[in-house]
């Protein structure tokens, strides 16, 4: 969205109209797409654990670090899912429990807006992460 108005704004046209317009709805290449997907429950559960291996492994830390040498909370990279939480502790706007709470929350959410955008693809082949035998498959049907 934000690309969208930058677009618009700079040329005073609709980004829509200048894809048109550049042709990218024109394909020049063959492509096979995959997605997988899951149990929303089992999703939600290995996102949790990401976020906890991600604090583990020093999250909080490289937050810090940025900051130290100098850049600042307010940069886009800095607004970005895990950086933002991380800058919400440090500047003591939420504990550390509220933080972690809502860094998992906005990970479930973004995974939830990328399989709804995903979904929209009619050349998409879904397919559970266990069906390995299945892509491999198809993959070499497409190939071939």
């Amino acid at each position: 969205m934000i690309r969208a108005l930058e677009v618009c704004q700079t040329t005073g046209q609709k980004i829509s109209d200048r894809q048109k317009n550049h042709n990218f709805e024109d394909q020049r290449y063959n492509f096979f797409k995959i997605g997988l997907y899951m149990d929303r429950e089992k999703l939600y559960d290995r996102i949790n654990k990401r976020v906890g291996l991600m604090l583990n492994q020093g999250l909080l830390n490289e937050v810090t670090t940025l900051a130290q040498k100098g850049y600042s909370f307010n940069l886009k990279s800095m607004q970005s899912i895990g950086y933002k939480h991380m800058a919400m502790f440090i500047n003591n706007e939420v504990d550390w429990e509220e933080a972690v709470r809502l860094l998992k929350r906005d990970t479930r959410r973004y995974a939830k807006r990328q399989f709804t955008w995903f979904r929209k693809d009619k050349d998409m082949h879904w397919l559970m992460p266990s069906q390995f035998d299945e892509a491999e498959k198809m993959i070499k049907e497409f190939l071939t």
